[in-house]
This record gives C-alpha cells, sequence and structure tokens, in this order.
C-alpha cells in the first residue's frame, strides 16, 4: 500500500508541475512560460560569457531595445493584422522597406538648401521642382488647416487654425535662434513639424476619437515640439524627425488601406489567394521605389536596385553621453519612439471605443456586425495600424540595421523574423508579440558581443526550442473545440 500511495503522490506531484507550466493566458497571465524563461535566462548568460563591464552593458542595453523594438514593432503589426483580420499578409517586408525610403525622400525634401535652386547646370523644369518640394511643406499645412476647418467648421476648426498658427511663429522664431535655419528655411522647417502634428490629429479623427481628445493630443504635441526645439544641441530639431516620422507611418498606413479595401476585401475569404496577392504586393513596391528620384546637390537621383549609402533622418554621428559611454542618437531615438508607439497601440486597443471595437470583431465578427460595429472600418484599421507599425520599424531602425546599404529588397529579413517572433510569442497575442520581440532583440545583441556570425542564428534556436516546448508560444491560447 505504502508504495502505491507513493507512486500515487509522485505522480500527482508531476502532474501538478505539468499542469502549472500548461497555464496559458486566460488563467494567470502564462505564469509557467514565465517561470521557463527565469530558469532558461541564468544558463543563457553562463553560456555565452557575457563579461559585465559597464561599456559593454550599457551598448547593450541601448542597442537590445534598438533591435528589440524593431522586432516587436513588425511582430505586433503582424499580430494585429493576423488576429483580427484573420489575414497572413506577406507584404509586410514591402511597407517597411517603403516606410524607410519614404522618411528618406521626406527629409531630403523637408530640408532643402535653398542654394539648390541656384546651382549651375539645372534645367528651367528642375528649378521648378526644386521650387516646388521647398514650398510643398507649407503648402501642406495650409491644406490641412482648411480640412479643420471643413470637418469641424469654424468654431473647432477655427481653434485648430489660431493654435497652429501661433505655434508656428513660436517655432520659426526657436529654430532661426538654436539652428542654422533662416528665413525661408526656417519657415519651412516650422510647417514640416505641424504638418506632422496636423496628420497625427487627422488620423485620430479617423480613428473615431472625440474632438475633445483631438485637440487635447494636438495640443500636447505642439507642446512637445515646442520644447524639443528649445534644445540646441541637435544640428536640427528633433521635433522635425519625430515629424518626418509621423508623416511617413502614415503615408503607408494610408497606402495599406487603399490596397486592403481595393484589392485584398475580395480574397479576404481564401488565404492562399491573400498570401500570392500580398507576396506580389511585395514585389510590386521593390519594383517601384526604384523609379522615384530624390534630390542631392542640385540634381535628381533615382533610387536604382543597387545597394546605397543612405542616410537615416538622424544623422549617424550624433552622439549622446550616457553615463560616460557615447551613445548613437539614433539609437536612443529608435528605441524611444518605437516604445512610445508600442504604448500608444497597446492603449488605443484597451481604452478606446475602436479599439474596443477591434477586439469584439477578433472574437467573433459576425456577432460584432451584429450589435452595430463597422467591421470592414475596423479591418481597414487593422491592416493601416499593422503595416504602419512595419513602416514605423523601417523609419527608426534601416540606419542601424541597413548598414553600410540601404536596398529594396532588404525587407525579406524583417519578413522572416516577423513570422519567427509571432510564433514565439503567440499567433494573435499583441502583448506576447512585443515581449517575445525584446527576447529576441537582446538575445542577438548579447550573443553579437562575442560571436557576431551566431548572433541571427541563435535567436532562432531559442525560438524553435522553446516552440518545441510550447508549440502555441509563450502567450498563445490554446484553441478549444467545442
Amino acid at each position: 500500500m505504502n508504495i502505491l500511495t507513493q507512486e500515487n503522490t509522485d505522480k500527482s506531484i508531476i502532474q501538478k508541475l505539468i499542469n502549472f507550466y500548461e497555464l496559458h493566458l486566460k488563467e494567470k497571465e502564462n505564469l509557467g512560460s514565465i517561470v521557463f524563461l527565469i530558469i532558461l535566462f541564468p544558463g543563457y548568460l553562463i553560456y555565452i560569457n557575457i563579461k559585465f563591464e559597464s561599456d559593454v552593458v550599457i551598448n547593450v542595453i541601448a542597442s537590445g531595445l534598438v533591435q528589440g523594438a524593431f522586432y516587436a514593432l513588425i511582430a505586433v503589426g503582424f499580430a494585429i493584422i493576423f488576429g483580427i483580420a484573420k489575414m497572413f499578409k506577406l507584404s509586410i517586408g514591402g511597407y517597411f522597406v517603403l516606410g524607410a525610403y519614404a522618411a528618406f525622400w521626406l527629409n531630403k525634401i523637408f530640408y532643402l538648401p535653398t542654394n539648390d535652386i541656384n546651382s549651375t547646370g539645372i534645367t528651367d523644369f528642375s528649378s521648378f521642382m526644386f521650387k516646388m518640394l521647398i514650398y510643398l511643406p507649407i503648402i501642406l499645412f495650409l491644406a490641412f488647416l482648411i480640412i479643420y476647418i471643413l470637418l469641424w467648421g469654424i468654431k473647432f476648426g477655427g481653434l485648430i487654425l489660431i493654435l497652429n498658427l501661433v505655434v508656428f511663429v513660436i517655432q520659426r522664431e526657436l529654430l532661426v535662434s538654436n539652428y542654422n535655419s533662416y528665413n525661408l528655411e526656417a519657415t519651412v522647417l516650422a510647417a514640416v513639424i505641424l504638418d506632422g502634428i496636423l496628420a497625427a490629429g487627422l488620423a485620430l479623427i479617423y480613428l473615431e476619437l472625440s474632438k475633445k481628445q483631438v485637440i487635447i493630443s494636438i495640443l500636447s504635441l505642439n507642446i512637445i515640439s515646442l520644447i524639443l526645439n528649445a534644445f540646441d544641441t541637435f544640428p536640427r530639431s528633433p521635433a522635425v524627425y519625430v515629424s518626418i516620422f509621423l508623416l511617413s507611418v502614415l503615408f503607408v498606413s494610408t497606402i495599406a488601406m487603399i490596397v486592403d479595401r481595393y484589392i485584398l476585401e475580395r480574397a479576404r475569404a481564401n488565404q492562399t489567394n491573400v498570401l500570392i496577392i500580398t507576396f506580389g504586393i511585395a514585389l510590386l513596391i521593390q519594383s517601384v521605389i526604384p523609379l522615384f528620384k530624390y534630390p542631392d546637390n542640385g540634381q535628381f537621383i533615382e533610387f536604382g536596385i543597387d545597394p546605397k549609402n543612405l542616410e537615416g533622418i538622424v544623422p549617424k554621428y550624433e552622439n549622446f553621453i550616457i553615463l560616460g559611454q557615447p551613445i548613437q542618437s539614433i539609437r536612443i531615438i529608435a528605441a524611444v519612439l518605437a516604445i512610445l508607439f508600442l504604448i500608444m497601440i497597446y492603449l488605443f486597443i484597451k481604452y478606446t471605443p475602436m479599439g474596443r471595437a477591434m477586439e469584439a470583431v477578433s472574437e467573433d465578427p459576425e456577432a460584432a456586425w451584429l450589435v452595430g460595429i463597422n467591421v470592414r472600418k475596423v479591418y481597414l484599421i487593422s491592416a493601416g495600424l499593422g503595416m504602419g507599425l512595419s513602416a514605423a520599424a523601417g523609419v527608426i531602425t534601416s540606419p542601424i540595421s541597413a548598414t553600410p546599404s540601404w536596398s529594396v529588397y532588404m525587407g525579406w529579413t524583417p519578413l522572416i523574423f516577423a513570422i519567427a517572433v509571432v510564433t514565439l510569442g503567440g499567433i494573435g497575442s499583441i502583448h506576447g508579440s512585443a515581449i517575445a520581440g525584446f527576447i529576441v532583440g537582446f538575445t542577438e545583441v548579447t550573443i553579437a558581443t562575442t560571436n557576431i556570425q551566431l548572433s541571427k542564428i541563435v535567436p532562432l534556436i531559442v525560438i524553435f526550442l522553446i516552440i518545441l516546448v510550447r508549440p502555441n508560444g509563450l502567450f498563445g491560447v490554446e484553441e478549444v473545440n467545442e
């Protein structure tokens, strides 16, 4: 009897341990996976034999945040699209490339020296094009203000008009006093900053936030931009970087929504068709980008298909000093922007009516439609958010990850890692994909401190090992067939 009792007790203990480990998201926040990671991490550190020196640790943290944010942005975008629209889109790498090149193009035309117009050897047509590009931000600024008045009428639209005109004057004076920006150039850069803010406000209107929320958001962004313009440690105001970031992401989101509405909507029911079409869209983006030109030294240059040494929106030579160690400004700005963007997406999904509608559609589209939710609009927004996050990753990390050269083909690697990271975090789990992105990013950067050749291989091996233990991913929920 004692032997049988002991065996039953042993089995009971083992079963309890198994049950504890197999807890999923809806039962105590997946404690089993967290315990597994706590056990794995010390062994992982011992394996790579990392030296805890201050300069190494600071660089690993800074680089790990950037790389983790890079994977998290793409993976969360992928998770939003698949979790809500149930569509597996292979075009996410193409939108990553589009976002990077759009930011580079905007950066070139929004900081175009006026003396380029007077460069020798350019034609009258080129001179006209240069002039149009220089005045483009001012034209957009006025167009945005007119749109607000048409949408909201004189009362609220006039409030936005007066607010932004006042901020425009203050920003221009700050740009003149703190940077090498004079006359027309300072006016153009002030308009650029406000273009990004007003475009973000229009996006919030489409996301069905209230007028009060949109006005508070625009006011807050204006205050932040004025604070950023007060710093003179940069060759150019950081507010310009933020504006170009917002405009690039919104541009890509708009393109993605148009494609989803007029091309993918009819193919939604057939996943195979979606895969083929989105793969074709990625190839189309790669083929179209090389045809476009950007202004440089008094002439227009084609992007072409050959790799090029292009700069991001933040120059690589700028550094922050943190605990006595120089860290590239682009790494800090990229990490901050990415984390803020992820936080805003989380807050939007959890605490806004449209976010709750997206959660309802992800659970049951037919039931959501029956209670009055515009399912088609939810699908459009999920496409815009998903591809916009991919574009955000391209904007903030291409200057780092694409070193030394940019190429229209650089979107395929992010696509592969996005699929791997989403699988690790749990397909359809947004917060799981974000956490998994940072796990993979820090693993890659830490491995690179000792062996750069293994930096891309080890994270994938870790993913495969975890998937062997947890097929649904760290935060995945096992589907139950009723």
